[in-house]
This record gives C-alpha cells, sequence and structure tokens, in this order.
C-alpha cells in the first residue's frame, strides 16, 4: 500500500552523533572507514567479577552548555542535538526551535543517575530524590527545555529498537499534521544498572564483536548518543536549507515470539522492512544497499539472513551488507539512530563503510558483506534493527538530490467523479519534479471503498522504479496542502472493545457502577511500606488482576505493570471477539503509554545486585525491568506483529499511542490495534511523588481500547462500541483542543462533556458548555496510563454527544474526541 504521494515528503536536514570515538558525525564516519575498533576495556566502575570486560566506553567527553552537572546519558543526548540543530542551521533560530517537536529514545535513560533510589532503603548509598531519573520523561524535558524547543516533547522506549523505533511516529507526527519538524536522538549510557543486566543475558562476547561470521561469540555494547532533525521538505525549502537525504519508508512491529529470542527466519524483521518499503512506495529491487542489525550474536546473524532472503529472494546475496556493529558496537537505544545517520553518510558519498572483524563468512549468513570500504552509486537504503521484547524497526532512505522518493510525484485527482474508464486519460492529472514518460492505468482502491474509483497502478522510469507502484488519490485521503492541518481519517476509527482495570474495580462493569456513585477510591498505601515515610501515603490501588479469566496464559513471573496492562488487553480482546490467530491474520499492533515502566523489577533486580554483587542478579527479571516490557508481553501473547509503539511520557504516554494508532488505522495503514497504557504503584514512583508539590494521589491502572476501520469491524460482524472523532497532540491544552475540534468539525457547544487531568484544569473555560470531569478524584493520578483510562471512562458513562479527553502535562498535551454508538 502507498499512500505517500497525498503526504508530505519528509527530509533529514541535520545530524550529529557523540560515540566511544568522540563527538561528531564526521568522527564517527572516517573511524568506520578506517576500520578502528571502538571496544576497550570496560572501566567505568567496579565489574565485581563478571566475565565481560570491554564495551564501547565514551572517555574524555565534554558535555555542552546547561549540561556540564546532567547525568552522562543526557549529556550525550544533548551534545548530539546540538550538532543536528547546528547542521541544520535551527541553533540558533528561536522562531523554527519553538515550533520544533522532540522525540527522545532510549534502553535505559537517566537510569544511572537513578541506582540511588533503586539501593534498598537503609543501605549506604540510598537516596529517594534520585527516584525522578527513573522516569524517560526527565530528560527529555531537560533537552527541550536546553534547547526551547517548544513543540510536544515525546520521550519512547522499545529497548535496542528504540533509535530506529522512534523514526516511525516522528514521520508519522509530521505527515499527519501534528507538527512539521522533529528533533529526534537516540541515546543511552553504561551504568551498573545495565552492565550487570546485559552481563546477565549472556549474549555479550569475551573478545570482538564478528558479525556474519562462523566463529561471533556475540555482541558488545556501547554508549553514546545519535541525532536526526527531520522536517517536512516545504519547511526545509523556504528556509534554503539543504536536505541531507529523504526519509521515505519507516515501520515498526513485533515478532510476537519470545522477549529475548529471534523469530523463526526473523520473521519481525522480514515484516517491518517489507512494511517500510510499502510505505516508501518502492519495491525489494529498489534497494541498493542494507545497513543490517548484525549484533553478532549466535542466533541474530542467520536469522536476519533469513529475513532478507524472504523478501529479496534471489537478489539477496548480491545487494551489499554491512553492520556497523562489528567496529562500533551494540549502542543500545541509540544503535538504530547512529546506523541511520551512517545511512546518511553512505548515500550522499557513495561509500558503504566495512563490517569489522569478519573474517571468516558463515555460510548460513550467505550474504554479500561488505569488509572493506566499497564505492558505490546508492540511491535507496535500508536500516533494519531490533532489539528485546521482540521488538523490530527499519527505515528506507533516499538520496535528497534523486528521483528515488515517491514523494518526488504528484497525484491529484481533477474531479470526485472519476470513473475507472477515464481515470488514466483525462481527470487524473501527474505533476513530477524529476520524471518524464509516467504511465498510469486503474487500478482496485488501495483502502478497499467502493465508491472510489480514482486509484492508480503508475509506471516510472528511473532506478527507482522498474516495477509499477501503487498509488491513491480517491476522496478518501486528502491531498497535502503544504500547510500543518487536522485531516479527518480517511476511514473512520471505530472502538469495539475496551479492558479497564483501576482502583475502581477489576473490570468494565464494576467501573461503570463506580462511575455512577462517584466515590473516591482513594485509601492509605496498603500493598507495600515504604519505611522513609511517617504514614502510608493515599493512593488509589487496583485490585490485583485475574489473568486467567482475562485469557492470559501462565506466566513465571510477571511486573505489575505488565499484569496491569495485559488484563486491560485480555479484557478488550475478549469484547471484541479476537483471538490470536484472528489478530494474526489482521497483522495487528499495539501501542502502549507508561511513565514509570517496570518500576518495581527494576528495584528488585538492583537490590540483588546491591546486596549479593552483579555476578548474582537474577536473569530472568531483567529483560521485566525494561520500560517496554508490558507492550511486548502482550504482542507475544497475542501475535500482535502490526505497528508497535511505548510512549513514555509523564501523563500523556496512552494519549499518544492512541493519537498514533487513530493515525494509523485513519489512514488506511493498520486494521486494527490495541492501544492504552498502564502504571503501577512502586516505591520509586511515589518516592518520586513526594518530591513534587501539590498534584493528586497517585493512583494505578490498565486501560486498553480495540480500534479498528469500519471495513475490518463491518467484515467480522462486529457492533462498535464507540467512534473516535479526532487524535490530535500539541504543546498546550488549548492547541490541542482547538486542532481536535477542527478535526472532527465540531463546535464549541457539541460537547457533552471534558474529562481533564489535572494539569489540564486551567483550560476548563475552554468548554463552558460541556459537563467537567476529573477522574483523578476518584482513582488518583495514573500518569501514562491517563488517557486511555479517562476514554474508557468516557464510554462507560454513554454520553449522547461527543465528548473530550484532555491529557496534559508541561510540554506536551493529547486531545481526544469519542462519541457512544
Amino acid at each position: 500500500m502507498n499512500t505517500n504521494l497525498s503526504n508530505p515528503p519528509v527530509v533529514i536536514t541535520g545530524m550529529g552523533a557523540v560515540t566511544p570515538y568522540g563527538a561528531g558525525v564526521e568522527t564517527l564516519w572516517q573511524s568506520l572507514l578506517d576500520g578502528v575498533s571502538a571496544i576497550s576495556d570496560m572501566d567505568l566502575f567496579d565489574l565485581g567479577g563478571v566475565s565481560c570486560t570491554r564495551a564501547g566506553v565514551i572517555r574524555g567527553f565534554t558535555p555542552p552548555p546547561d549540561f556540564e552537572r546532567a547525568p552522562r546519558a543526557s549529556g550525550f543526548a544533548a551534545a548530539a542535538c546540538r550538532e543536528a540543530l547546528l547542521q541544520s542551521g535551527l541553533l540558533e533560530d528561536p522562531g523554527a526551535l519553538a515550533a520544533t517537536a522532540l522525540i527522545t529514545a532510549s534502553n535505559f535513560a537517566d537510569i544511572g543517575a537513578a541506582e540511588a533510589a533503586l539501593t534498598p532503603y537503609g543501605h549506604p548509598g540510598f537516596d529517594a530524590y534520585a527516584a525522578c531519573h527513573c522516569a524517560h520523561a526527565a530528560p527529555c524535558a531537560a533537552i527541550a527545555d536546553a534547547f526551547k524547543l517548544r513543540g510536544p516533547r515525546l520521550p519512547l522506549s522499545l529497548s535496542c529498537a528504540s533509535g530506529a523505533s522512534a523514526a516511525a511516529p516522528a514521520a508519522n507526527l509530521i505527515v499527519a499534521g501534528h507538527v512539521g519538524r522533529v528533533l529526534l536522538v537516540g541515546y543511552d549510557a553504561i551504568s551498573r544498572f545495565a552492565w550487570s543486566g546485559l552481563c546477565s543475558l549472556r549474549t555479550m562476547s569475551r573478545e570482538q564483536v564478528r558479525p556474519f561470521d562462523l566463529n561471533r561469540s556475540g555482541t558488545i555494547f556501547s554508549e553514546g548518543a545519535a541525532a536526526l532533525l527531520l522536517e517536512r521538505a516545504d519547511l526545509c525549502a523556504a528556509r534554503a536549507a539543504d536536505p541531507l537525504a529523504a526519509l521515505i519508508g519507516w515501520a515498526s512491529g513485533n515478532n510476537g515470539h519470545h522477549m529475548t529470542a529471534p523469530s523463526p527466519r526473523g520473521a519481525g524483521s522480514e515484516y517491518v522492512m517489507r512494511r517500510a518499503l510499502e510505505r516508501a512506495g518502492i519495491q525489494p529491487a529498489d534497494i541498493d544497499h542494507i545497513n543490517a542489525h548484525g549484533t553478532g550474536t549466535r542466533p541474530n546473524d542467520p536469522t536476519e539472513t533469513q529475513a532478507i532472503q524472504d523478501l529479496f529472494g534471489d537478489r539477496a546475496a548480491s545487494i551489499p551488507v554491512t553492520s556497523v556493529k562489528g567496529l562500533l558496537g551494540h549502542m543500545l537505544g541509540a544503535a538504530g539512530t547512529a546506523e541511520t545517520v551512517v545511512s546518511v553518510l553512505s548515500l550522499q558519498r557513495g561509500v558503504i563503510p566495512p563490517t569489522g572483524n569478519l573474517e571468516n563468512p558463515d555460510p548460513e549468513c550467505a550474504l554479500d558483506i561488505v569488509t572493506a570500504p566499497r564505492t558505490l552509486p546508492l540511491a535507496c537504503v535500508l536500516s533494519n534493527s531490533a532489539g528485546f521484547g521482540g521488538c523490530n524497526a527499519a527505515v528506507v532512505l533516499s538520496r535528497a538530490d534523486g528521483p528515488c522518493p515517491p514523494q518526488n510525484l504528484r497525484v491529484f485527482a481533477s474531479s470526485r467523479e472519476t470513473s475507472p474508464s477515464n481515470a488514466a486519460t483525462g481527470d487524473i492529472r501527474l505533476a513530477s519534479t524529476g520524471s518524464t514518460g509516467i504511465d498510469a492505468a486503474p487500478d482496485p482502491c488501495l483502502l478497499k471503498q467502493p465508491s472510489c474509483s480514482s486509484c492508480l497502478r503508475v509506471s516510472i522510469p528511473g532506478p527507482c522504479h522498474q516495477d509499477p507502484i501503487r498509488v491513491h488519490s480517491c476522496p478518501f485521503v486528502a491531498p497535502y496542502s503544504g500547510t500543518a492541518r487536522s485531516p479527518s481519517p480517511a476511514s473512520p476509527v471505530l472502538i469495539t472493545g475496551i479492558g479497564v482495570t483501576s482502583a475502581l474495580g477489576a473490570d468494565a462493569a464494576e467501573h461503570a457502577a463506580a462511575l455512577k456513585e462517584g466515590e473516591p477510591a482513594l485509601f492509605p498505601l496498603d500493598r507495600f511500606d515504604l519505611p522513609e515515610m511517617p504514614e502510608p501515603p493515599l493512593a488509589g490501588e487496583a485490585p490485583d488482576p485475574d489473568l486467567a479469566a482475562c485469557g492470559v496464559s501462565p506466566k513465571a513471573y510477571l511486573d505489575r505493570n505488565s499484569a496491569l496492562f495485559l488484563a486491560a488487553c485480555g479484557m478488550a480482546f475478549r469484547q471484541a471477539g479476537l483471538d490470536a490467530a484472528k489478530l494474526a491474520e489482521l497483522e495487528a499492533g499495539v501501542m502502549c503509554g507508561t511513565a514509570w515502566g517496570c518500576a518495581a523489577t527494576a528495584e528488585s533486580f538492583f537490590a540483588d545486585y546491591i546486596l549479593k554483587g552483579p555476578r548474582l542478579v537474577k536473569p530472568f527479571l531483567f529483560p521485566h525491568a525494561y520500560p517496554n516490557t508490558a507492550v511486548s508481553l502482550a504482542a507475544i501473547e497475542w501475535s500482535l506483529k502490526g505497528a508497535h509503539e511505548n510512549a513514555s511520557g509523564f501523563a500523556t504516554a496512552a494519549g499518544v499511542a492512541l493519537t498514533e494508532a487513530f493515525d494509523l488505522i485513519g489512514s488506511g495503514r493498520q486494521r486494527l490495534l490495541a492501544a492504552g497504557g498502564a502504571e503501577a504503584l512502586s516505591a520509586v514512583r511515589l518516592r518520586a511523588r513526594e518530591a513534587e508539590t501539590g498534584g493528586s494521589p497517585c493512583g494505578e491502572a490498565g486501560a486498553a481500547v480495540i480500534l479498528e476501520s469500519e471495513a475490518s469491524a463491518a467484515g467480522r460482524g462486529v457492533k462498535p462500541l464507540g467512534r473516535l472523532l479526532a487524535c490530535r497532540l500539541a504543546a498546550t491544552p488549548e492547541a490541542a483542543a482547538d486542532a481536535a475540534m477542527t478535526q472532527a468539525g465540531l463546535g464549541s457547544d457539541a460537547l457533552a462533556a471534558v474529562y481533564m487531568n489535572a494539569a489540564a484544569r486551567d483550560s476548563a473555560g475552554l468548554f463552558p458548555a460541556a459537563a467537567l470531569r476529573l477522574p483523578e478524584t476518584l482513582c488518583g493520578d495514573v500518569r501514562g496510563a491517563t488517557a486511555a483510562l479517562h476514554l474508557t471512562f468516557a464510554l462507560l458513562e454513554e454520553h449522547s454527544r461527543p465528548v473530550m479527553i484532555l491529557t496534559a502535562e508541561t510540554g506536551a498535551c493529547t486531545a481526544l474526541i469519542a462519541e457512544s454508538l
């Protein structure tokens, strides 16, 4: 499916990097071409006898202004951002910075600075005030403030695929008209927490990283950051900037297989690479080079090879492939972003850097692995990434000055009544900035709309389009106007199932009754103790989920955050009449929001480190301590291999997940997505809350909704519960609410109610005719799960008119408009 021609082209105009080679993109590039290894002795702290003693360590780093005393990870990220802004020409442009959004992507964020809060209470080194560093939103806010970025700020975390995965929401936000420009940075630093956990999984080599080598023995992790400035091509042109490359394809997904092992034949990687090509509107034959994930582990390299073979067929053996991890190491959450930077440089300079340490090629990895710098004209490059939890992501890049991007072609319908017989001859006109000899013929509607007669199969000459591509110019996808907009979805976005658990009850029925009663469920904390507090704080504790009743298979271990999200998803799927087989058939995906992730498990894991030493930490706990564990377990439980996201904003996380899910279904790129959020009570979270002033008591919840296209629901014979009319993201409540009302086509008096969190309360005057709902007074502040929980409340109360769910935090706000059916 290719609807790119209705969307604004996305270009890269700035890049930055901090790696073990030093600061700067040029330092990274030249070191790779020279074959220099970034791996050295791991001497940042006492290793405590663990066998992994080699790493990509950054030494002699000078933090940028405002980050001299910041945690190391934040400093790396800020330095990469500064370089990208400088190259793009925006660093000294206050107006442009004020309109720029920020996405941060990381495995561990500033957890090195948070280790004092994870230390057992009463043990030397314990510091409750360090708890704020456990939240991924904290470094995101610091970077946005330092560079005066006033667009929405969105922290994301999808393990080692974080950097590459973040390209999808970044581009989607631009394409959907939420923003015009995004600064994206992937970053991570080596810490005691991260190092002991990674060592415990026994995936690390004691020698060298040898991607695709018969004698490979594992990967080696590095620290650092890489940044990209993405923007609409017209914004780039308006300020006479030079694009470095075009981002023409992107995809995220999950292998739905295992928390730490790749799926058979790398099916998850094959899926995202295929979807990225479809998003770009090009064929496998158009790819000139692949920058592979290439970790050097025994399982990864052959399965990634099989994924490439399954996608590219006979041509797989002749496509030049490289893995920079052989020299650079695995940069954790920054890996995918760093590899995108390298891919852009390869496109620009026509050189592919070598795969380090490949001496004895593995016959099972029968690819054209580049082992010395190779000069080659490149038009389109594919970069593939993966991470723990089954996370997968891929991006497709093209030269900014070449004919490859299909965005160079614009398709316009001069009549809404175009018929198949004249679609290619009179009522459809084609305009191109760089192609001639274009030939078009009618094609079945890409979105399967029976009244559409404007879809075409277009043949475009040139190196990137030997085969016909499919384009869409029907009434269901509005042509891009060149300005930010709040487009109505091309296809209605229906809600066919909900699942919810919070202090108000264990399921939807209990919540409906509790909402009618209107009695708060806030009581002194009972489930665990906080010995430093004179009395337990008020909290909204959810009942323990009955996972078996929610259709969840038995688990040997679950963090409470994961249990809450799995319970919510299970209830939602059951109500929607869905099982794993049907979800796999629909290529369904899952998107989650959580501010604190699996903090309780992180505490348990690090307690063992402190009390027993790094050699005796529990390996099974570590994958359950990741911020994305809940969403990954849901993907594995129900074979959810489609679009995959884990947003980590303080309050807006679930709102971000719902907004992107809405955009993907409304544009026809997904048929069904589960979207929601989860937040559990933990000592870390409550200690961070104690350091704040004002606000509501903490609560916990899991909430999920099934979002489905009208065609998919009709095909399954399902009666929808409601419909999402709008989902908009902005930096302020006023801007988000206005954009949502515009998108829904509603007047200010059309809303029956507005559900707000405390941070949005000052915006109540925008809706004088609507009833005001403040759910936090009933069940507490559920942080990252807020928007999803409030949406389920609105649906359960069955208003006769549309309602808005307005969720705000400093620097970001989501506004959702829904109606019951």
